[in-house]
């Protein structure tokens, strides 16, 4: 409820003093007594949010979405396949943990089947191709359940950070309706958790912003 000094009244007592836009220049609704503090006043609408920031949130939330599952959907596919039951007869994605073996040859074994993933095995000797130990230990340090994992906390976080409206009521200017973080105290969207999540992705899939640089 809005009262007559412009101040506001909600469920926990007055919220706002002085006024940020007096009664009387909005008065376009019924007057009644106010269940709060028994002034009269009048329905407080909150504004709506600025013209775009919502569909450029959405925008934001919906390209972030899409690289973190576009990564965890590679990683599934990368798990390999192990057998389910005793008889062999079915098959399905492997916990997708890879290890190094070096017998003088740096190569790449998933860990619970025993296949290969990166070897200098070929069909002829002259496909022989000499792996670069280096290599093959970044393999093994991103394999498909420590990516799985990044996702699954990403995925977490872009919901605990998402978009909530705040009104803003400084006393000073009339109330605005602000997209801010909804687990931290940003005043703006994208939060900096958010963005700098965001920004490791912004090799790994096409839409990526500029502005949207933490």
């Amino acid at each position: 409820m809005q009262h007559w000094d412009g101040t506001l009244c909600g469920a926990s007592g007055r919220i706002l003093t002085p006024p940020v836009t007096p009664l009387d220049e909005q008065l376009d609704a019924p007057v009644r007594t106010c269940p709060y503090c028994g002034r009269d006043g009048v329905e407080w609408v909150p504004p709506a949010p600025a013209p775009g920031a919502l569909e450029a949130a959405e925008e934001f939330m919906g390209w972030l979405r899409a690289a973190i599952e576009a990564k965890q959907q590679l990683a599934v596919a990368a798990c390999g396949l192990v057998y389910l039951d005793d008889d062999w007869t079915e098959q399905g994605p492997g916990p997708g943990v890879w290890q190094v073996e070096d017998d003088g040859r740096p190569q790449l074994r998933e860990a619970d089947c025993g296949g290969w993933v990166a070897t200098d095995r070929g069909t002829a000797p002259s496909e022989y191709e000499e792996l670069d130990g280096a290599h093959v230990a970044h393999m093994a340090a991103n394999d498909p359940r420590s990516v799985l994992a990044r996702c699954v906390e990403d995925l977490a976080l872009l919901q605990e950070h998402r978009h909530r409206e705040v009104i803003v009521l400084d006393g000073l200017r009339p109330a605005e309706n602000r997209l801010s973080c909804g687990a931290c105290d940003a005043s703006l969207f994208p939060c900096r958790t958010l963005a700098r999540i965001a920004h490791a992705y912004r090799y790994d899939h096409p839409g990526w912003k500029k502005e949207w640089t933490p």
